[in-house]
């Protein structure tokens, strides 16, 4: 991510996104090769992570999950904790790797749109607020000054 950034492949030179997009693509290939499955892995996410951020330019959708960070990270958790362990629905080995990737992009969709509608009525995540309460020793404002009156 840092040398992404240095090399301003976040910032729109155009230029540096295809030659790290065929380095990634690269990499996955030689871990391939080589019967490496953690380069290999690593390889494919830098490539599809590269494909993603060609395509999004900016977006408020993912703009919005990325504010609500940890809300979705606890919220991803606590759901995939239920979906597949004992005390839920014990789908751990039932599903096929691809069943299981995509109920991960469902789900991950779905916290993306979820994030968006959340922010347009409130300034932060639930957990980000209480975050920030607890940081700053006081309530803080969760409603964004456009939502009052929308919501009881």
């Amino acid at each position: 991510g840092v040398a992404a950034w240095r090399a301003n492949f976040l910032t729109g030179r155009e230029e540096l996104r295809l030659p790290i997009l065929v380095s990634a693509l690269a990499l996955a290939l030689a871990g391939n090769r080589l019967d490496n499955e953690e380069i290999e892995t690593l390889g494919t996410a830098f490539a599809l992570a590269s494909v993603v951020l060609m395509t999004v330019q900016r977006s408020r959708y993912l703009a919005a999950a990325g504010q609500m960070a940890l809300t979705n990270y606890l919220t991803e958790s606590l759901v995939v904790s239920y979906v597949f362990y004992g005390f839920g629905l014990e789908l751990l080995g039932r599903l096929t790797v691809p069943q299981t990737v995509l109920l991960a992009i469902v789900f991950y969709l779905l916290q993306v749109f979820f994030s968006r509608l959340w922010l347009d009525r409130f300034r932060y995540g639930p957990a980000e607020w209480l975050w920030r309460s607890l940081t700053y020793g006081q309530r803080q404002p969760m409603r964004t000054s456009t939502s009052i009156g929308v919501l009881p």
